[in-house]
């Protein structure tokens, strides 16, 4: 059973005081003058004119009727009949409704939890807060005088025309027309004459105009220097100096908050020498109900997506059409709006005709975007119509607006099924979707600025489609889209209103519509070219191709490994160089273990507080949660826990969200994977809680995950909404939102039909025994019969086969950072079991050229070792023989040394012995054995005197040949880097001693055979090496601009050794003389 809609038209009352409309509102974030954190209004329904009166405590509500049935009633000789109000605490107490009932009053109260049938209060409460905020903003002066811009709020309110009665509110109160010509404006500085002046001092002084006051002619005046309001009849007001200031608006944090949750933002109390009566009510111009909220609005976690990825960083975009036309990229805008423009010709968007009367014409704006690729390089100058949809009436020129979008976690489900059964995935993009939305209104909206029709100036568009910033475009599109994919054979998911599903036998196509953005998922492709011709030929199209950036979120394939990663590394640098955090140090967890926050942390002094005003906490934590909700669930603890003090954040609470914002730094190429097994699909769920972590109010906080091929798909980390008295109830209460999850999970996988585990009941695996049995079956016991009903839930889904719950270590919990911090090694744990994992580093081009790099390295090194390594061509005949000459000095020794060699592109062929010989000069020669193809070292037996001679490589050559295989190993790159910087130095390090130590170590049994004639090195050689050297710089230098400690490491090693290699063959280049005999003679 669905909610009916309300009926907009109540019956009115036909005479002043027949029905009374009163609403309290509060309690305020700010304490206004005097103490005061709420309000309450009382208004006339047949005038519409209002009376507003400011409390220090809801408990005052009773005293203020009194006081505003007094007043009126002897004002105007009638009596109140009626009283209009909400089922309040402070409308319902018995000495209330006992001094009604003596009065003849009857009490019509609304029903539970429709504020619509109060909606004249509502929307009287709404106004004025609209109003205060404004004026606040513009003013210069403290944000507790908010009393006072409500009081003058209410006294303009009577006095200005409303749709809903034919005069003004005053006139039919009074009896006679307002007099406007005393109103001033609100804030601005007024000289006010002092009443009795000494002849040196200043004849006036500079003061605030404040307000207007109920029982005399004259004016509020505040005196910033006495720190005092008081009334004066008249002094010198500088409106126009006000006017003409430069734009100077500061945001005003004037919310309703959380009586039970909340510290009021206290101001010191200033001491009055005049008293502040109150002045007159209000009025408001009527256009729709809107309920109250007594927290502050934020938009649906299935909007945050479309909003926070609009945000595309400091990218210099105009503001204004005028910007846009004097610009240096004028030309850039004036084409984008050109080929804006065209498309309202193509879709014949509006056509021209005159304003009827009674009518009044929506405004328009240009909105400029620069769109940027997924390394955030600008490709695309966009230009947007819009209409000031803020301007319409409900009832009037729109009527319904809910607009369904796809949710994040439903993407993620698709990407999950796409990695494991390898189904294609593309993506298209609509080009002005809104445009194709029909209307059933009639909507007049103004010609686009720069655009206007020099024939006929002065009409109106008379909008034929749905059009940006209509409050029923997102709708109207929908619908349009909807109808249009249904003919060609899709049906819409009944669990996700977005996606959209197509089988016919074995072929399979899903439809992903994410306002304008589309993914199209399937595993046959002529099927897939066939929906995509089909959304052509409905819709103006842009064919992207496979998906590989979609919301701000990177998508990483690897059809071979079947993985899908979604990484947001592009968003969160901007996020990063946003908030200025770009180049701070790099965090390894979220939230440091241990550190507790609270409300006892935020600022109390009006000090603290205004500092922390330049604070961009709010927008921080926004920015973050965008990232939280799409691929970051190992930040979801800590971005929950942070965002519970928005409204009043201290130094504490800032240096927790740097905190999230290092971590990302050091963490922003992360994926969030599916795919890489073979095992069934399937989907598990986890479940955790932490025991009255809050230590305001001392409730637990539960998390949840589940995960499906590999990567979590949902997760949630948030307090509860009950007060827990034990582990197990704290867990229980987190498991039953863990089932109620599984639910949809297991209808909507169900709705998919691809994946047969779904069948069976999903696994939810929870650390508590109690829990799990609580779960399972009721037990009675005197801990757990308290638990609140709804938390039951959970035993009829376990019951209906929905979900099973099972014990898991605490240890293996993978919930467990959802509900905590925790130490890095267990964080990193756990953080990796849920799909969080490094992929970039493997396929970045810059590690893998690094790798080549080194590899090439070692092929140098292992030829400045003399193993065999021939740079160039090998001509030699087959019987060839080579007589070798060697001197002995026995005083000289060596590990491994080199008896002969001889190169010029003729022959490279090394000799080694290690056995000790008798030092003496001796003559032998060798004959060819054996020519290895495309291998320059010769292998045979020799003897000496009888005595065989071993053939051994020098030791030098062991790490070169280990870092050459352990480069091919690793060569695909190394997920943190580490291991390449381990291996690299480490065994680059072992070669650099080895190879010195060929040379410098000496013993008993060892001699060096001493070289006649070494062997001078080619051109091209050092050429080769000079180039090495080369790369390795210039890695190592990017690496240092971009901060990176262990690529800096790596590749400065990379260069050292490279370049201790150049510098040793060019010393034998200009020391060796260049023979073609080679070594010996």
């Amino acid at each position: 059973m669905t909610k009916q809609p309300f009926n907009s038209e109540n019956e009115r009352a036909t005479d002043l005081l027949e029905i009374i409309h009163t609403d309290v509102c509060g309690p305020f974030s700010h304490v206004a003058r005097g103490g005061y954190r709420y309000f309450i209004t009382f208004t006339d329904d047949f005038s519409r004119y209002g009376y507003v009166y400011l409390m220090r405590h809801k408990s005052e509500t009773f005293e203020k009727f009194k006081e505003y049935q007094n007043e009126v009633q002897n004002l105007l000789d009638k009596r109140i009949k009626f009283l209009r109000s909400d089922r309040g605490g402070e409308y319902l107490s018995d000495e209330f409704d006992n001094h009604l009932m003596e009065c003849g009053i009857v009490s019509q109260l609304t029903p539970p939890y429709t504020p619509q049938m109060n909606g004249v209060s509502e929307r009287r409460n709404r106004t004025l807060l609209d109003m205060v905020r404004t004026m606040m903003c513009h003013s210069s002066l403290p944000v507790s005088f908010w009393g006072h811009a409500l009081e003058t709020a209410a006294h303009i309110l009577n006095r200005a025309p409303t749709k809903s009665v034919e005069k003004t509110p005053y006139e039919l109160w009074k009896g006679k027309k307002p007099n406007i010509s005393f109103l001033k404006i609100w804030g601005c500085e007024v000289y006010v004459k002092r009443p009795t002046s000494e002849k040196l001092k200043p004849k006036s002084d500079k003061c605030f105009f404040v307000g207007y006051p109920k029982t005399t002619v004259g004016y509020y005046f505040y005196n910033p220097e006495e720190n005092k309001v008081f009334v004066a009849r008249n002094g010198k007001f500088l409106e126009e100096k006000f006017l003409s200031l430069e734009n100077t608006r500061k945001d005003v944090d004037l919310q309703i908050v959380d009586e039970e949750n909340t510290t009021p933002v206290v101001e010191p109390e200033i001491q009055h020498n005049n008293v502040e009566p109150q002045s007159e009510p209000i009025e408001e111009v009527r256009t729709q109900d809107l309920r109250r909220s007594s927290r502050v609005r934020q938009e649906p976690d299935r909007y945050l997506g479309f909003l926070v990825s609009q945000d595309s960083g400091d990218l210099n975009e105009p503001t204004s059409y005028g910007e846009a036309v004097s610009g240096s990229e004028s030309e850039q805008w004036q084409e984008a709006m050109k080929a804006e423009m065209q498309s309202m010709y193509d879709n014949q968007v509006w056509e021209l005709t005159d304003l009827p009367q009674h009518c009044k014409a929506v405004g328009r704006k240009w909105v400029f975007k620069k769109k940027t690729d997924m390394d955030g390089n600008v490709h695309t100058f966009k230009a947007r119509l819009v209409a000031k949809g803020f301007t319409q009436t409900h009832g009037i020129d729109y009527d319904e607006t809910f607009s369904p979008v796809a949710m994040l976690k439903s993407i993620r489900i698709l990407m999950a099924i796409s990695a494991y059964f390898n189904y294609e995935i593309w993506q298209m993009d609509v080009k002005t979707a809104f445009l194709n939305g029909k209307l059933t209104e009639d909507v007049y909206m103004e010609q686009p600025e720069g655009f206007e029709d020099p024939k006929n100036p002065n009409k109106v568009c008379k909008l034929l489609k749905s059009i940006y910033g209509l409050k029923q475009a997102s709708r109207s599109w929908n619908l349009h889209f909807d109808e249009r994919i249904k003919e060609f054979g899709f049906a819409k998911s009944e669990f996700e209103p977005c996606v959209y599903t197509k089988f016919s036998g074995s072929i399979v196509t899903f439809l992903v519509l994410y306002v304008d953005d589309i993914l199209l998922i399937g595993n046959n492709v002529p099927t897939l070219q066939s929906v995509k011709e089909w959304l052509s030929k409905c819709f103006q199209m842009k064919d992207l191709g496979e998906a590989a950036y979609i919301l701000g979120i990177k998508i990483y394939r690897n059809r071979s490994k079947r993985l899908i990663g979604l990484s947001q590394s592009t968003y969160i640098d901007k996020v990063l160089k946003r908030f200025r955090m770009d180049e701070s140090k790099k965090g390894f967890i979220p939230m440091q273990h241990g550190i507790v926050l609270s409300k006892t942390q935020c600022p109390v002094s009006s000090k603290d507080q205004d500092r922390m005003k330049s604070v961009p906490y709010a927008s921080a934590i926004g920015s973050i949660m965008y990232a939280m909700l799409c691929t970051r669930p190992d930040v979801a603890y800590s971005v929950s826990v942070t965002s519970r003090y928005q409204q009043n954040p201290g130094e504490p609470h800032w240096v927790a969200v740097k905190n999230i914002l290092k971590y990302l730094r050091r963490t922003k190429e992360m994926f969030l994977v599916f795919g890489g097994s073979e095992d069934e699909i399937s989907v598990t769920g986890y479940s955790d809680a932490s025991f009255q972590t809050d230590r305001d109010d001392f409730r637990s906080q539960s998390g949840y995950v589940f995960t499906l091929n590999g990567g979590a798909i949902s997760w949630k980390s948030s307090k509860q909404d009950t007060i827990a008295d034990s582990t197990t109830e704290a867990e229980y209460i987190a498991a039953c939102d863990a089932a109620k999850e599984a639910v949809w999970l297991r209808n909507f996988l169900s709705d998919l039909r691809v994946v047969a585990s779904i069948l069976r009941p999903i696994d939810i695996f929870c650390d508590n025994s109690g829990a799990v049995a609580q779960a399972k079956e009721p037990r009675e016991h005197h801990k757990s019969r308290h638990v609140l009903r709804k938390y039951h839930l959970i035993r009829e889904i376990i019951g209906r086969g929905d979900v099973r719950i099972c014990k898991i270590p605490t240890e293996d919990n993978v919930a467990d950072p959802l509900t905590k911090p925790l130490a890095r090694a267990k964080h990193e744990a756990h953080a990796n079991s849920i799909g969080m994992q490094y992929l970039e580093a493997r396929l970045d081009p810059r590690l893998g050229i690094g790798f080549l790099l080194s590899a090439v390295h070692v092929l140098v090194s292992l030829d400045s070792h003399h193993i065999g390594v021939n740079l160039g061509p090998i001509i030699q005949p087959p019987d060839w023989t080579l007589p070798f000459e060697l001197m002995c000095d026995a005083s000289d020794y060596a590990l491994g040394a080199v008896l002969g060699q001889r190169r010029n592109g003729k022959l490279h062929a090394i000799h080694y012995a290690s056995k000790t010989l008798d030092p003496a000069q001796m003559n032998y020669s060798t004959t060819e054995k054996e020519l290895l193809a495309g291998d320059c070292t010769r292998r045979e037996k020799r003897t000496l005197n009888g005595v065989p001679l071993e053939e051994r490589p020098p030791y030098t050559a062991v790490p070169c040949i280990m870092t050459f295989i352990l480069w091919i190993v690793y060569g695909v790159g190394d997920p943190k880097q580490r291991t390449q910087l381990i291996i690299f130095n480490s065994v680059g390090l072992l070669n650099v001693l080895m190879y010195l130590g060929s040379f410098l170590l000496r013993g008993q049994n060892h001699h060096r055979y001493t070289l006649l004639k070494p062997e001078r090195p080619s051109f091209m050689v050092l050429l080769f090496l000079f180039c090495n050297v080369l790369c390795f710089a210039c890695f190592a230098t990017y690496a240092s601009v971009k901060l990176d400690l262990h690529v800096l490491i790596s590749y400065g090693g990379g260069t050292t050794f490279a370049l201790t290699t150049f510098i040793f063959y060019i010393v034998r280049y200009y020391t060796v003389e260049e023979t073609d005999q080679g070594l010996g003679a």
